[in-house]
Parts: C-alpha cells; structure tokens; sequence
C-alpha cells in the first residue's frame, strides 16, 4: 500500500468548516485562522502566522513577523 503525504493547512475564515473537516478527515493537519489571530487580520499578517506555523513544525527558528514581512515584501 502507498502512504498518503499528510499536508499541513492553515486557513481563514473564508474556508468552510466542511472543507477543514473533508482535510481532517483525510488525515492532514488543520489549523483555523480564528484559534491563532482576530478574524479582521489583514492578509499579510494571516500569510506570516502561516508561515511561522510551518516553520515551528519543521523545527526551524521563528523569525519576528516583522523581518518576515518585510523579507516577503522585498521577493515581490
């Protein structure tokens, strides 16, 4: 039998609860945008949280969400 990759997903509030729940379901990890930051969070702050989540699940050193953010803004 072939494992499945288990993906890790951070969503916003525009995600359903049933598309979080069909991904839990499917055996990846979910985290919910409303049990880390305020609902209202602009979307940069949104995309830092995510990435910081990734990088503490990966074992790597948080970066402050400022450096981060301005590191994201510098590549574009």
């Amino acid at each position: 039998m072939v494992e499945r990759s288990r993906l890790k997903f951070f969503l916003d509030t525009c995600v359903p609860d049933s598309g979080a729940r069909a991904l839990a379901d499917a055996g990846h990890d979910v985290v919910y945008q409303r049990d880390v930051i305020a609902k209202d969070s602009p979307d940069i702050l949104i995309e830092c949280c995510g990435l910081q989540l990734v990088a503490l699940r990966q074992g790597r050193p948080r970066v402050p969400l400022m450096e981060r953010h301005r590191r994201m803004k510098a590549a574009f």
